[in-house]
């Protein structure tokens, strides 16, 4: 399945997200690319709760990858 074009706008604590990305960038791409994180929303903060705070594990290289949840709608990038 392809992720939905329109963005979520409400989530809660809990909510499972996944995130894909390419750890360590060029470092090492034929180890590391296309590698995908899962994790869930701790909490949000912000304006209308426009950061989230997400447990996940991302590592050095991964910064704006898309955050979705479990149906592929997008939630925000990780920065």
């Amino acid at each position: 399945p392809y992720p939905s074009t329109s963005a979520v706008t409400s989530w809660a604590s809990g909510t499972r997200v996944h995130a894909a990305g390419s750890p360590f960038g060029t470092v090492s791409p034929q180890h590391f690319a296309h590698g995908i994180v899962s994790g869930v929303v701790s909490a949000s903060f912000g304006e209308a709760d426009t950061m989230l705070l997400v447990d996940m594990r991302a590592l050095p290289g991964m910064e704006g990858a898309p955050i979705c949840d479990d149906d592929g709608a997008l939630l925000g990038v990780l920065a």
